[in-house]
């Protein structure tokens, strides 16, 4: 990675703090394992076949119900069939491997599974819902970023975006009129692209000095595109604006650092893009979650929605620690969901309400019962779910989550998409 960062003759100067600021941590085991927190997780399996998943003591879990504090809360398997009846929102699954690449639509209780033939995914796919479908974009063999549309209940053939490759996940952000692809390409450059109504127009940097080791996250906000990063190597949060076609120059968030280290050495690998998500708020609009690089620590900042500035406030949540990238999506008009994978390397999910300055976070609570192979991705939810979340367990299982409440059903199986290491999800009503 060292070799191709330094490789650009443009960024020479800001190559040299990349490798000053490539420093490691010790690995440690920051905070609590907080797989023993089942308060607001069902214990039960609803894996398709039948079979209930065992505890981590190799005990098969007895039938459990509902938390009394939300015995008014349907319980989500029990209104499937009602559900299946009356919902007309979709959920739509990317999910592959380094060898092959399938989609999988859910409407009205049945999945229809797709194999991309001849598609493969090197890094986690990105998926959004546009339009009267989804769009999806991914890192396929030999860094290619390829894009693919699903319309009808039915994913067409993906297609190359021009020559264009990737150094790792893509990011789309819309806000259902107006759509955005930005991607890191292997030079370390932040590439950008607009979805034209038709296709995704060539693709532009967004300046020559946004750049960075890992790559960016974005979200639309009204009529503003904001982009966010770590710059250079381990360097504080960064962002950057789009307004009509013009991007503002790079601005870092004091009070941050971005965890962003290729390990070795006895240090452990950390990096991925932040969180970012529209809160919809008056006096808050944006809300990014990053890992700090000195502590692992999943960390907050905010945007005003006034003045523009973004604010750190720091650890979410005591013990609360990660490696990797993490997501978030609404639940509700005041509620979010953050997915993240803890350095256990099982999935977990935590609820932040965005009516607290700043959003507070519940304590993270376990969404799979062992390790997974990739980190947890997680939408809004349909008919009747809060949320839902998608993982890819150890063994390669794709397996589907879904939140009503605080409480997180058992595990099904996503269609017949076999055996994957990356999956992303998304929801449309």
């Amino acid at each position: 990675m060292f070799g191709l960062f330094l490789g650009v003759a443009s960024l020479g100067a800001a190559c040299a703090a990349f490798v000053a600021c490539a420093e490691g941590v010790e690995k440690k085991d920051f905070g609590d394992d907080f797989s023993a927190n089942d308060a607001g997780r069902r214990e039960t399996s609803t894996v398709t076949d039948g079979a209930p998943l065992p505890l981590e003591d190799g005990a098969v879990p007895e039938n459990d119900a509902v938390a009394p504090s939300d015995a008014s809360k349907p319980d989500a398997a029990s209104t499937d069939a009602a559900d299946a009846d009356t919902c007309v929102g979709s959920i739509a699954v990317l999910a592959g491997d380094e060898t092959s690449l399938k989609a999988a639509l859910k409407t009205r209780g049945a999945w229809a599974t797709q194999t991309l033939t001849g598609e493969s995914a090197t890094s986690g796919p990105s998926l959004v819902a546009f339009g009267a479908g989804f769009q999806g974009a991914f890192r396929a063999s030999g860094d290619a970023l390829k894009v693919v549309t699903a319309t009808g209940g039915t994913f067409g053939a993906p297609a190359r975006l021009g020559t264009s490759s990737t150094r790792g996940t893509p990011a789309l952000a819309t806000n259902g009129t107006a759509m955005h692809l930005l991607f890191q390409d292997t030079t370390f450059l932040h590439m950008h692209s607009t979805w034209t109504g038709t296709t995704f127009d060539t693709p532009a940097d967004l300046g020559a000095t946004s750049f960075g080791a890992e790559p960016l996250a974005g979200v639309v906000v009204g009529n503003e595109l904001v982009a966010a990063f770590g710059a250079t190597a381990e360097g504080p949060l960064t962002t950057q604006v789009r307004t009509g076609t013009a991007w503002s120059t790079a601005t870092s968030v004091t009070g941050t650092n971005v965890c962003a280290t290729a390990g070795g050495g006895g240090v452990s690998r950390c990096g991925g893009a932040p969180g970012l998500l529209a809160t919809g708020g008056a006096t808050v609009d944006v809300l990014a979650v990053h890992v700090d690089k000195a502590t692992r620590l999943l960390s907050s900042s905010t945007r005003n929605a006034t003045s523009k500035l973004f604010t750190s406030h720091g650890a979410i949540l005591a013990g609360t620690t990660s490696d990797e990238e993490v997501f978030l999506a609404k639940v509700g008009a005041t509620r979010a969901v953050l997915a993240f994978r803890g350095q256990n390397g099982l999935g977990y999910a935590s609820l932040a309400d965005l009516s607290q300055s700043p959003p507070t976070f519940s304590t993270p609570v376990a969404l799979s019962t062992g390790a997974l192979a990739s980190v947890p991705r997680v939408a809004t939810g349909i008919c009747g779910d809060d949320a839902a979340a998608v993982f890819v367990t150890a063994t390669g299982a794709v397996r589907l989550v879904r939140l009503r409440g605080t409480t997180w059903g058992g595990e099904e199986a996503v269609g017949t998409v076999g055996v994957a290491k990356y999956a992303a999800i998304a929801t449309r009503p």
